[in-house]
């Protein structure tokens, strides 16, 4: 049971000074199930707080202290959180459809099959964050942090990673049919069986990644940097390599064939025509 009415909570709420940088404590609160939807907690201190299957839709937290949150099967879709801290929050299978988190910290948050398509997360950080399963199509993750970032299995069709930093996250298995990471740095990834269909990998810094029986049909690989990566059973068809370095790369034969290259650096460091 909540330890508050929506009503207590609005009254609370209200007390903040406005304009305020510091807003109200409700640290280790319990808030679980309630209809907070609309309500504006920006600043405020909600560590630890019990907010599980809360409905937070179009709910202002921006700069909100969020760490350790449990916000389990919470619906926070068009809610407010740019510059929000999530750190080690639970978000598995919550909802942030349309959610604005520019800038936001989920390091080493949980968001386990959370639904996160329009989500919009510029410049946000996710290093070490939990994304298996999540359903983030159309999500922008321009210019995040994502070090070590779990996205197993995940739907990333047509979201928006450029500029994104994803150095050793796993990427395994996931759906990022026509999504961009052009200007991404992917070094050490692993993109084992990931569908990448379409997708915009022009410039990126794949060096190192493991890539193996990856679907880049297609694809835009123009000037990226694959160096040392692991190819093998990639399908390239129509892929375009135009200007990219495959120095030390490992790819089948089918690969040169079957890709566009176009002065591409080959892995024994030969250039094409």
């Amino acid at each position: 049971m909540a330890d508050l009415t929506r009503s207590e909570l609005v009254r609370i709420l209200a007390s903040a000074p406005a304009g305020a940088k510091q807003g109200v404590r409700l640290s280790g609160v319990d808030l679980s199930e309630l209809d907070l939807s609309g309500l504006n907690f920006a600043y405020a201190d909600l560590t630890g707080a019990a907010l599980h299957g809360a409905r937070l839709n179009g709910a202002i937290l921006l700069c909100a202290d969020l760490t350790r949150a449990g916000l389990e099967r919470a619906d926070l879709s068009g809610a407010h959180c740019d510059d929000a801290c999530f750190e080690r929050a639970r978000l598995n299978d919550a909802t942030l459809i349309l959610t604005r988190a520019s800038g936001a910290d989920f390091a080493d948050a949980d968001l386990v099959s959370a639904a996160l398509r329009g989500f919009i997360a510029e410049r946000a950080r996710f290093k070490g964050a939990d994304l298996s399963g999540a359903d983030a199509g159309h999500a922008n993750f321009k210019q995040a942090r994502m070090m070590g970032a779990q996205l197993t299995g995940a739907d990333l069709t047509a979201a928006d990673f450029s500029g994104a930093e994803l150095n050793e996250a796993n990427l395994d298995h996931a759906s990022a049919d026509g999504a961009s990471f052009a200007n991404a740095h992917l070094l050490k990834a692993s993109l084992i069986g990931t569908g990448l269909r379409f997708a915009n990998l022009k410039e990126a810094n794949l060096s190192g990644a493991l890539m193996m029986n990856a679907d880049l049909a297609e694809a835009q690989c123009n000037r990226a940097l694959l160096r040392d990566c692991n190819l093998t059973g990639a399908m390239v068809r129509k892929a375009n390599f135009s200007h990219a370095s495959l120095r030390g790369a490992l790819y089948d034969e089918a690969f040169v064939r079957d890709g566009v290259m176009h002065e591409t650096v080959l892995t024994d460091g030969s250039r094409t025509a």
